[in-house]
């Protein structure tokens, strides 16, 4: 009988040793991410999230006007944000060529000021159906309507333009034929073009 009390203390011992282990693993657990912990932002943005996977190649992120650039980045941080060698490269823009997958590309020209400052985005979005750039169209025009308003006008399917403020206009359009179905996307802030601004710090 002796021996049985002293394995039941010996087991009811070890129960709360184990409990009370646990229980420390557990407030060290919510120590290390309280509750009201913000998360870290995941790879795609959660505007995008609701749009395709082509539209979310393109863009790339929320951050900036596109790919995380914004108007009045210089050439270098262009450079760095993309980090593959610009196909171009010329007083008057990058040029960069994106796989989208399914043998489909994405020509892009960031467009520079006097001072290599971006001031405008030009995309040819070259698609493999008609289908798909109809997708895309739908994509692109939700997307900026949820950044930029309504859009001011709207060609059915083949025109799109957003007439932001004075200055900044974005302008989505069908631009395929049968044979080579895509889309060109012009993205450009008029002011910055004329006038440089002293280069943001990053």
């Amino acid at each position: 009988m002796k021996v049985k009390r002293t394995l039941f203390r010996f087991v009811c011992g070890a129960v709360l040793l184990l409990s009370a282990c646990g229980e420390t693993k557990q407030e060290t657990a919510a120590e290390q991410n309280p509750p009201d912990a913000v998360a870290e932002p995941t790879a795609v943005p959660s505007a995008l999230t609701q749009y395709g996977n082509r539209l979310r190649k393109i863009v790339k992120s929320d951050q900036g006007i596109l790919r995380g650039i914004r108007f009045g980045d210089d050439v270098t941080r262009v450079k760095a944000v993309e980090a593959i060698e610009p196909l171009e490269d010329s007083a008057n823009y990058l040029g960069y060529r994106v796989d989208l997958g399914n043998y489909e590309d994405l020509d892009l020209r960031y467009q520079l000021n006097d001072n290599r400052q971006v001031w405008g985005f030009t995309m040819d979005i070259y698609l493999d159906e008609q289908a798909a750039v109809d997708s895309l169209m739908a994509d692109f025009k939700g997307y900026f309507t949820q950044r930029f308003g309504p859009s001011s006008f709207e060609n059915q399917h083949s025109m799109a333009a957003w007439n932001v403020a004075d200055s900044l206009k974005v302008v989505v359009k069908d631009v395929g034929v049968k044979q080579a179905p895509g889309l060109q996307v012009q993205i450009m802030n008029l002011k910055e073009a004329k006038a440089p601004r002293a280069p943001v710090e990053q």
